[in-house]
């Protein structure tokens, strides 16, 4: 049973998180960088379906350099990291 509340806590977290940095960071973005981000139908759709993995790809399209890249892949692996202390601490890593 506790594989099944550990399957449903990532599917929430795989979305929730990406949504609340992408969130986070649009505020913070200027009219440029803004106009440049993807519109609320895609970036929902890309937070949805590619969880973690589209952080790279919004921070690339909004600042278009090799930092912002860098920076997304570091919230990702952020991400992932979060969610494997969460599997340790719900014991089911290593099973």
């Amino acid at each position: 049973m506790l594989d099944f509340y550990y399957t449903v806590t990532l599917a929430i977290l795989n979305v929730a998180l990406p949504f609340l940095i992408t969130r986070r960071d649009r505020r913070r973005l200027g009219n440029e960088q803004l106009a440049r981000a993807w519109n609320t139908a895609s970036w929902a759709s890309a937070v949805y379906f590619f969880g973690p993995l589209c952080l790279p790809a919004h921070f690339w399209v909004t600042r278009r350099s090799v930092r912002g890249f860098l920076q997304g892949g570091a919230w990702t692996i952020a991400v992932f990291a979060f969610e494997w202390l969460i599997g340790i601490a719900m014991g089911t890593e290593g099973r």
